[in-house]
């Protein structure tokens, strides 16, 4: 004899079994589907004034911790040496600090940006999703790109925001830039709220780069 109610339990739990499977695999599928996307192109020139707006501080505080230093050994020099040793010093720190040194910090950026860009200029894919975003690069031209890195919303230090770009910090000193024009879904605004919902400061700089 055939025992149909052996046969319906069992065709109930595979039909029950492959019903939570396929919910699970469509909310993973939505999980994983992008909130924004952004597809930025960078040019280096044009990149090269919001990166000196970026640093701008930073120079300020290390022209001013040099021309400190120059003034502390300078005054001895003038007072318990000669005069015009202090003088020539003080001279020579004041054009450091003054000149020297943000031309340094501004020409490492030109080189750097020479560097990374090559002769083209660079597309970067942005990927946001609701715990993590991804990025993906590669030069203009070239069929290949690189491989996905992604970052944890943790990982980011800060935001800065441009009238046109928006400067990610991985770190205090490296910064991932998405063109805020360029977006393929959702928009920038909504890319720098979801920033400040994961307790990322969001700095607004919209007004200092004409």
């Amino acid at each position: 004899l055939i025992n149909f109610n052996f046969y319906l339990i069992i065709f109930f739990k595979f039909y029950f079994a492959f019903n939570y499977l396929f919910i699970i695999i469509i909310k993973k599928g939505k999980n994983m589907e992008a909130l924004f996307e952004n597809t930025t192109f960078l040019n280096r020139d044009d990149l090269y004034k919001y990166q000196k707006s970026e640093v701008k501080k930073f120079i300020l505080l290390a022209s001013g911790l040099l021309l400190l230093v120059t003034i502390g050994i300078s005054v001895p020099l003038a007072l318990f040496v000669e005069i015009y040793l202090g003088a020539i010093m003080l001279i020579i720190g004041a054009v450091c600090s003054v000149v020297l040194l943000p031309y340094i910090i501004n020409d490492g950026i030109k080189k750097q940006n020479a560097q990374l860009f090559s002769q083209t200029d660079i597309a970067i894919e942005f990927a946001f999703f609701q715990d993590e975003f991804s990025v993906q690069a590669k030069q203009n031209g070239e069929s290949e790109k690189s491989a996905s890195e992604s970052y944890n919303y943790s990982q980011i230090t800060k935001v800065s925001l441009y009238n046109v770009y928006m400067f990610i910090y991985t770190s205090p000193r490296t910064s991932l830039v998405l063109d805020r024009r360029n977006m393929t879904k959702g928009t920038s605004g909504e890319v720098a709220s979801l920033f400040k919902s994961h307790g990322v400061k969001v700095i607004d700089k919209t007004k200092a780069v004409k």
